[in-house]
């Protein structure tokens, strides 16, 4: 796993999968042409094409997406998880590919009688695209929860080296100075720590609008909405886990750590220079302002953060879009 890398791991997983889609709908013939295929229309032009194109077309934005994810994550990797809990994970593929394996034959076997042999064995061929799909996800969400853990670890060491030396030049100007412009810069990466996550719902909102607004509806038909609203909730749902956990957990208690620190400052032998006095009030005041939700928000607005909020919307207006259609 370690000697392929990430990137390649992944784009042997996409072949695989790829193949066993492509297979899959061949095996399955009419039955999932008529299920899932993929209707073009253009003017007199109406044909229906397989599902496995719309089925590789997701699984290769799913890839794309573990991909960048794996990528930013400075501090985790698909690498690193399996280098550290090999065992637990690959009980969890085992226990994935069991779900995946029991799905397909239940679903085979209530099938109507002339359709269950052909479907056994393209559920057989297919499991392997599920399996890699669904351990991607899984995959995805681990690095992200790795990655946002040790960016905490390394957040609370250095700010605890901040605080240390404030502590030990309680009543020097210098030292504020010097404290505060080093926490400011800290605070600064914490806008980097969200990129996974940002990055992760922006491919959500992308998947989703693929789904629901291009010929690829086909393939899910009415579980397309179903579809969506679980991962768009999924993304969201991330997103604002991520962002209060370093809220509460990283951001606002070391600066609620530097607060007191200030005020001890204030309780002992403060110098008298007007000047100091104001810049005292100054970075106070600053910091207050920073810990606040809306302070910590605007922080959070990066390239990334913007992105997923346009896709967002974009996915929320063509879902009204087609909601007053369906309605005329």
């Amino acid at each position: 796993m370690a000697a392929l890398g990430g990137g390649m791991v992944i784009f042997i997983c996409f072949l695989i999968a790829s193949v066993s889609a492509i297979l899959a709908y061949w095996i399955a013939g009419p039955i999932w042409i008529r299920e899932h295929g993929i209707r073009v229309k253009a003017g007199a032009i109406d044909i229906r094409l397989s599902g496995a194109i719309g089925e590789i077309v997701l699984i290769g934005a799913a890839a794309l997406l573990l991909y960048l994810v794996d990528f930013v994550s400075d501090k985790s990797s698909i690498a690193d998880l399996f280098s550290e809990y090999g065992t637990l994970l690959w009980a969890g593929v085992a226990v994935v590919s069991a779900i995946v394996i029991l799905y397909g034959i239940y679903t085979a076997v209530t099938a109507p009688a002339g359709e269950k042999r052909p479907l056994f064995f393209t559920y057989l061929v297919y499991n392997a695209y599920s399996i890699i799909f669904f351990v991607g996800g899984f995959l995805l969400a681990l690095i992200i929860i790795q990655q946002t853990s040790r960016n905490g670890q390394a957040f609370e060491a250095r700010g605890a080296d901040i605080l240390a030396y404030f502590a030990s030049n309680p009543s020097s100007p210098r030292a504020l100075e010097l404290s505060f412009i080093d926490l400011q810069i800290l605070l600064g990466q914490v806008e980097l720590y969200m990129v996974p996550a940002f990055i992760f719902m922006a491919g959500i909102f992308v998947i989703n609008i693929v789904i629901r607004y291009t010929p690829i509806y086909g393939v899910f038909r009415e579980s397309a909405r179903n579809i969506t609203h679980a991962t768009t909730a999924v993304g969201v749902l991330t997103v604002l886990g991520v962002a209060g956990w370093v809220y509460v957990d990283q951001y606002a208690r070391l600066i609620d750590d530097f607060l007191a620190q200030m005020y001890v400052m204030r309780e002992g032998a403060l110098p008298e220079d007007p000047d100091f006095l104001e810049r005292y009030g100054t970075i106070y005041l600053t910091l207050d302002d920073q810990k606040s939700i809306l302070g910590y928000i605007g922080r959070l607005a990066n390239e990334w953060g913007g992105l997923a909020a346009i896709l967002g919307v974009m996915q929320w207006v063509g879902r009204q879009m087609i909601s007053k259609k369906s309605k005329a």
